[in-house]
């Protein structure tokens, strides 16, 4: 559900000089190719370097984590969040939660953007709103190897679910995936962040992976480029976990 939210003029101001890096303080934080085309898939126009952002998704954002987004951002306005899924966690005296949203300005002709929002919720339960920093898709920043723990102790979340992508996509996500040669590792696709056209098409999907066959571990955000090629076939061309605490951090 999308909740309209309002940031004050002053806070707004400081927020979009530094990339919508959410300016609260409640913080307790630490430190391709494809045939069809590309309208078919749900965009606001082009960004940096060809990309295109795909405008709608579906969420597993519900229960209590639907309404401590909801009590965390009522005191917001100015650009509106809507939540697609828990990508990490960090246990402070309390708890940090990231989000990964699609985040669309209150404002005439808006441009859709996606941005990582961490929410506190302290020990008496109470949500507030932290930071918000954007994902620029032609300079996504990623790990380049599995670290395990993220820096911070942020980690994964559990009980994570797949979202089903676009039609188009999520057939040449599907076909990259049994090809792809990591077996150890099981990829559950939450968004398609954007798509390039390229000699083909390019696809960069947020995905949870988790150790494979266990369905209860904790699932860490990655960021796969799906390629599709003029005759259809789709290959994984990178597969990097998102370098998490970037898009925490202040």
């Amino acid at each position: 559900m999308s909740m309209k939210r309002t940031i004050v003029a002053l806070s707004m101001a400081a927020c979009l000089a530094v990339g919508l890096v959410g300016c609260g303080s409640n913080s307790q934080a630490t430190s391709a190719a494809d045939d069809e085309p590309a309208t078919e898939i749900s965009e606001t126009g082009p960004i940096g370097g060809g990309w295109e952002v795909n405008a709608e998704a579906g969420s597993s954002v519900d229960g209590d984590f639907q309404s401590m987004f909801e009590e965390a951002m009522s005191e917001l306005d100015g650009v509106d969040y809507e939540p697609v899924a828990v990508i990490g966690k960090q246990v402070v005296a309390g708890m940090n939660y990231a989000f990964l949203c699609k985040a669309t300005p209150v404002v005439a002709d808006p441009t859709t953007s996606w941005s990582v929002v961490v929410i506190y919720k302290d020990l008496s339960g109470k949500a507030s709103f932290t930071t918000a920093k954007d994902i620029a898709l032609d300079d996504v920043q990623t790990l380049k190897e599995e670290t395990g723990e993220a820096v911070g102790a942020w980690e994964g979340v559990e009980g994570a679910s797949a979202l089903q992508l676009p039609a188009g996509v999520d057939d040449a996500f599907q076909e990259a995936l049994g090809k792809h040669a990591d077996t150890e590792l099981d990829l559950l696709p939450v968004a398609l962040l954007g798509s390039q056209v390229v000699a083909g098409s390019n696809y960069q999907v947020m995905c949870l992976g988790r150790d494979a066959g266990d369905a209860t571990g904790l699932a860490r955000p990655y960021v796969a480029l799906v390629y599709r090629d003029a005759s259809g076939s789709s290959e994984i061309t990178s597969l990097e976990p998102l370098d998490l605490v970037y898009y925490v951090t202040q």
